[in-house]
């Protein structure tokens, strides 16, 4: 393929040669825990770590510094924390709860104003969702209230989200599933 020369120091040449070092850890707990009618069951998880757009997480990264003569950028990771637990107990209608919680924990260094991430002006989210569900031979039918808030506000020079206007969403779900 044949560039102009006006655009082939863009298309031929990388325009960038930085890294930056990231980091994550993941625990899941799962427990199933027989009561005499029914059956209890518990599940947790916890995330932390830099740059967890790839979980569809809040995070990324931003520009640490320009040098002022080659225009050279540096990158600095945003850290993120997540927590969720969800509860189910089966007996005849099964009867359900999810919590979750995430957390921008921004940078350990000063920051420019300029990121590549995801929910930089979001400083934390938390959903509560409880559910009951009925099956009957290969039907199942499900109801699922949904209540989530997200605390907007505005980065500081470490990408922490200061001044938060929570901004809250409800929501009811209903589902029939047919199993063959």
């Amino acid at each position: 393929m044949v560039f102009p020369e006006s655009i082939k120091k863009f298309v031929l040449e990388p325009q960038a040669n930085s890294t930056i070092t990231l980091m994550n850890f993941s625990s899941l707990i799962k427990t199933l825990i027989p009561i005499q009618l029914g059956a209890f069951k518990f599940l947790a998880e916890t995330v932390y770590g830099s740059n967890l757009t790839d979980y569809t997480m809040l995070g990324g990264y931003a520009v640490s510094s320009t040098d002022p003569v080659t225009k050279i950028q540096k990158y600095e990771a945003l850290k993120t924390f997540s927590v969720w637990t969800d509860l189910n107990y089966a007996s005849f209608f099964t009867y359900g709860l999810f919590i979750g919680y995430t957390k921008n924990l921004g940078s350990e260094n000063t920051i420019e104003n300029t990121y590549f991430s995801r929910g930089s002006n979001i400083n934390n989210i938390y959903r509560v969702a409880p559910r009951v569900s009925y099956k009957q031979n290969d039907i199942l039918v499900c109801l699922e209230y949904e209540f989530t808030s997200a605390a907007y506000g505005v980065p500081d020079n470490k990408g922490i989200v200061q001044n938060t206007t929570n901004y809250n969403n409800s929501r009811i779900y209903t589902s029939v599933y047919y199993f063959f």
